[in-house]
């Protein structure tokens, strides 16, 4: 069996989160694998694994009037052309025919914003397709109206071979939560969370690289990507001028509209509000003492792979961040509050405290990562007679050496 080729598409409507888990997946696939990711997030070339490779098409807040708009910028292209849509398609085509993946994998929308690469899911009949989910998605209401629809349901029972859940079945059943129908609920597998494990010899550098003497104490305010999340961190700023006592990194997420070029330090080091493209985020998290962030899966889990207690302050209407934090807070020192407004209130208490948590995440299963590509590469050896080494496209073969430009098979 020849190396499989493996291509993870992630959509670029929303946050950072899914393009981050799928980073996470693609670098326990890689070596074992070819990954090739295909995304319109700009922060690709510094999430996706350096051993991996990303292809980059025009993304949506480019070439889309509305989105250009949220970011204070007009389109690149003037969207009424359709030539940054068609440059978006055109791109995902050839990326598709050159690389001739073996597998697909798509994490949240089966088949992507407005449903972009349905073509591509049913045309590929020759690779296998895997579909990732972090497990709590949204409220039924909501997730049959944008995730679930006629289409996607009808994409993971004809052509979608798997769907991986990225969590423990103790916090979730989705065929129960979601009233999955049998064809689609016998796909589930619960491979556990997308976790990394962080050394304590990383952990304690960390805090060395941070300038914290013994029994200083560490606050990391984050709101993931940054969608959203303005107010929590002005909130975190002015916390921070409340508690002298602690040491405050302040996140500023890429997909923030507060813009920062670089790291900034005040009161003589004590608070730093961080640059967009802080690599050694997971590892800050791990080694804080406390953490508060939104309750996004990521910033959940990375919290959680260290001693911090977690304040999570979640949009009011998101259901993932309110039920995914709170069904967690049963197995880790997790608070919720209701508003942030009352982040000081949570944060006072954590100083009260006599003694800690105690911590049951022992009881979770954290292995998502090794469990979920082990899966999905025995599943595709399984299936060893469609990984032919058909590297090249029909029309470069028939073409040979003589350079002729190619026409991709879905133009």
């Amino acid at each position: 069996m020849i190396e499989p080729r493996i291509l993870i598409f992630t959509h670029d409507g929303r946050g950072l989160g899914h393009l981050r888990r799928l980073s996470r997946l693609g670098a326990a696939l890689q070596g074992r694998a070819s990954v090739l990711f295909l995304s319109g997030h700009r922060e690709a070339s510094w999430l996706v694994p350096r051993e991996c490779e990303y292809v980059h098409i025009p993304s949506r807040d480019s070439i889309e009037e509305r989105r250009s708009k949220q970011w204070g910028r007009r389109p690149f292209v003037p969207e009424k052309s359709f030539i940054g849509q068609r440059m978006r398609r055109g791109l995902m085509a050839a990326a598709i025919d050159t690389f001739r993946p073996h597998a697909i994998i798509t994490d949240y929308l089966p088949l992507g914003m407005d449903e972009e690469i349905a073509e591509f899911i049913a045309c590929e009949s020759d690779c296998r397709k895997y579909f990732i989910s972090r497990g709590i998605l949204g409220s039924p209401a909501q997730i049959y109206r944008d995730v679930l629809t006629p289409a996607s349901l009808e994409a993971l029972r004809r052509h979608y071979q798997m769907i991986l859940v990225m969590c423990d079945f103790k916090i979730i059943d989705m065929t129960r939560e979601y009233s999955l129908e049998p064809g689609i609920a016998e796909k589930l597998v619960y491979v556990g969370y997308a976790a990394e494990a962080i050394s304590p010899s990383r952990i304690e550098q960390a805090r060395k690289e941070r300038g914290l003497q013994a029994g200083d104490k560490w606050v990391i305010c984050t709101a993931g990507g940054g969608k959203e999340g303005e107010a929590l961190i002005e909130r975190c700023w002015e916390i921070a001028q409340i508690f002298p006592e602690f040491y405050f990194d302040i996140i500023v997420g890429p997909r923030s509209r507060l813009f920062l070029e670089s790291d900034v330090w005040t009161e003589e080091r004590r608070i730093r509000l961080v640059h967009v493209e802080s690599r050694q985020l997971p590892v800050s998290e791990a080694a804080a003492d406390v953490v508060i962030c939104r309750g996004g899966y990521n910033s959940l889990m990375e919290a959680c792979m260290g001693n911090a207690a977690i304040i999570v302050a979640p949009i009011s209407t998101d259901y993932e961040q309110v039920n995914h934090a709170r069904r967690l807070s049963a197995y880790r020192d997790i608070t919720v509050v209701d508003h942030i407004s009352d982040l000081d209130l949570a944060l006072e208490a954590i100083l009260q405290r006599k003694s800690p948590v105690e911590n049951r995440l022992h009881e979770i299963d954290l292995n998502g990562l090794q469990v979920g590509a082990s899966m999905i590469l025995a599943d595709l050896a399984l299936h060893a007679t469609g990984l032919e080494d058909n590297t090249g496209t029909k029309s470069e073969r028939e073409v040979g050496a003589a350079g002729v430009p190619f026409r991709t098979t879905f133009a």
